[in-house]
C-alpha cells in the first residue's frame, strides 16, 4: 500500500496499513473514474476468513481459514503455541475439504445477494428517473440499501431487509 508513501505527513496510527487502507477504500471522490471506490467495495463476513481467538474462547470451527489474536497481546503467544500444535499434530480434524466448509453455499448465496441488491437499486434507479410509478419513499430505500452495500455487506441479514425493504416499494420480488 503506497499510501504513507505518497501523504507521508498523515499520521496513519498503529496499523498503518489498515488505516490505509480503509481511507482509499472509503473514498468517493477520485480514482479512475473520479466516483472513488467505496461504492465497488464488498466486505465479507469476517469469520469466513479471519477467526477470532479470545482468552475465554474460540469463535471458529473445523475447515475455517484463519484463527486471530485481537487484543491477546502478550498473551497471544500461547494461545498461537496451542493452535500451532493443535495444526501440527491433528491436521486431519481441521483441514477440511472445501465442499465440507460450507463455503461455497455461503459465498453462492452472499454474491447472489450482492448481484440482486444492485439489480433492485437499478430498477428503482431507473424508474424514478423515467418518471415511472414508485412510492414516495423509494429513494430512501434505494439510499439505505446502497449504504448497507458500501458500509455492511458483511452484515447479510442486514443487506436483505434493505433489499426486501426496496423491492417491495417498486414491486420486485
Amino acid at each position: 500500500m503506497g499510501y504513507p508513501l505518497y501523504l507521508p505527513q498523515t499520521d496513519l496510527g498503529r496499523s498503518a496499513d489498515q488505516e490505509g487502507m480503509r481511507r482509499v477504500l472509503n473514498k468517493t471522490t477520485g480514482g479512475p473514474s473520479g466516483e472513488g471506490y467505496a461504492d465497488g467495495v464488498s466486505y465479507l463476513p469476517r469469520p469466513w476468513i479471519n477467526t477470532y481467538e479470545w482468552d475465554w474462547a474460540y469463535e471458529g470451527k473445523r475447515g475455517d481459514l484463519l484463527v486471530h489474536f485481537p487484543g491477546l497481546e502478550e498473551r497471544r503467544w500461547p494461545h498461537m503455541a496451542k493452535w500451532l500444535n493443535i495444526v501440527e499434530t491433528t491436521p486431519h480434524e481441521w483441514n477440511l475439504p472445501l465442499e465440507e466448509t460450507g463455503y461455497i453455499n455461503k459465498t453462492t448465496t452472499y454474491w447472489s445477494q450482492i448481484r440482486s441488491a444492485k439489480e433492485s437499486i437499478k430498477s428503482a434507479e431507473n424508474k424514478l428517473q423515467s418518471g415511472g410509478a414508485v412510492s414516495g419513499n423509494t429513494k430512501e430505500a434505494v439510499g439505505a440499501l446502497k449504504e448497507a452495500l458500501r458500509e455492511s455487506s458483511d452484515h447479510m441479514e442486514l443487506v436483505q431487509q434493505r433489499l426486501e425493504d426496496l423491492n417491495a416499494l417498486i414491486g420486485m420480488t
